[in-house]
């Protein structure tokens, strides 16, 4: 089917849609011939907007699209160059980010874990993750696997920007779709509990944060061990939950056994946590 015009091409993309699904790497060829096109007529906002939603589709896809990845990842940055170009250049006196932290502030970059570093910090950052998410909610449905993906990726976001109060419904939708999707027992879920938890330490909410932390070490030490550095990674955070909440010799007995873990000197597991199979 040849298709020269953008109306043509919108038409081919629904026919693709029903038959191959909104997540197919070839919906995303064709999304990006539409942007293609609403480049070549000026209208950068909306090749942007295309190129965005394309690239949700392939970053989702088997290793072998990683080229279109990268091609679509230039487009998007020339796209983005282009629009730059058009409007006038604004500078702000102080952080050149108003109320965040600067992208070399890495004192204030604080990462979720399982995260991919995000190599600059910025608002345009935030504002491309939550249009992201919006767009691949729209191709795959809310309850994709991928959808959990970004929003803990927004939520990172968040993070570095210390805007807490909006993590807190990234986390628990993420939280619900892994749940729903990979059930309980899954270590992702346990690192969407981690998280999660470490948000409500942040926001002193311990009384919140302690099952969660409990449940996630049940979790991985089920499914990696009680010694592995992923579950000695909860259990070093937990130990200072346990400081914070007024149990110091918890925590210290606790901080003690990873300590000993981690340098191979523990004759025996030693553990502060209490029961947290329970």
């Amino acid at each position: 089917m040849k298709c020269e015009t953008i109306e043509e091409l919108e038409r081919f993309r629904e026919i693709q849609e029903q038959a191959l699904g909104k997540a197919s790497p070839e919906v995303a060829s064709t999304v990006r011939k539409i942007a293609n096109l609403h480049l070549a007529k000026g209208s950068l906002e909306r090749a942007e907007e295309l190129n965005q939603m394309a690239l949700a589709i392939l970053r989702n896809s088997p290793p072998r699209y990683h080229a279109e990845i990268e091609e679509a990842e230039r487009a998007l940055q020339e796209i983005k160059d282009e629009r730059a170009k058009s409007q006038p250049a604004m500078r702000i006196s102080g952080n050149p980010l108003g109320g965040f932290p600067a992208a070399n502030d890495t004192s204030s970059q604080t990462s979720l874990e399982g995260i991919k570093p995000v190599k600059v910090f910025s608002h345009d950052a935030i504002k491309e993750m939550e249009l992201e998410v919006t767009l691949l909610k729209q191709t795959v449905g809310r309850d994709h696997p991928a959808i959990a993906d970004s929003l803990t990726k927004l939520a990172d976001l968040y993070c570095r920007a210390k805007l807490y109060g909006q993590m807190e419904p990234l986390l628990i939708e993420a939280l619900r779709i892994r749940e729903s999707t990979l059930g309980p027992e899954h270590p992702s879920v346990s690192t969407e509990l981690k998280n999660l938890a470490q948000l409500y330490v942040v926001q002193e909410k311990y009384s919140m944060a302690e099952p969660l932390f409990r449940r996630a070490l049940t979790i991985r030490e089920k499914a990696l061990g009680s010694r592995h550095p992923k579950v000695i990674d909860i259990q070093e955070q937990y130990a200072k939950l346990l400081k914070k909440t007024s149990r110091v010799a918890q925590g210290q007995e606790l901080e003690k056994h990873v300590h000993e873990v981690r340098t191979g000197t523990d004759v025996q597991a030693i553990s502060a946590i209490e029961n947290p199979h329970v």
